[in-house]
């Protein structure tokens, strides 16, 4: 995904422009904070998600008012469990961005 996917100028600029990017390792003892205000490591916010392989994309609401209140999984507004070719891969960012 980072070698083709995110490296092609004809889909990096837009996702760069259009999306905050937050790369996360579902295995990593990093600490980060959800949205409802915990810290837990990234392992455990992988698992707190559903998230059971990789690659994986999230999409988020622009605001995260009202995101906490809401369980993990319902914070989403789209989720990439897979890695699809290069013109659907652009087309989820694109529907996401758009709304659809």
């Amino acid at each position: 995904m980072h070698d083709v996917h995110l490296a092609d100028p004809a889909i990096e600029p837009y996702i760069r422009y259009n999306f905050a990017v937050l790369h996360l390792n579902i295995l990593g003892p990093r600490e980060v904070t959800d949205f409802g205000g915990g810290e837990l490591t990234e392992k455990a916010l992988a698992k707190h998600y559903g998230i059971e392989g990789t690659p994986a994309i999230h999409f988020f609401p622009a605001s995260a008012a009202g995101l906490a209140a809401k369980p993990p999984m319902a914070r989403e507004v789209a989720r990439m469990a897979s890695l699809p070719e290069l013109p659907a891969f652009i087309a989820q960012f694109r529907a996401v961005r758009n709304g659809v």
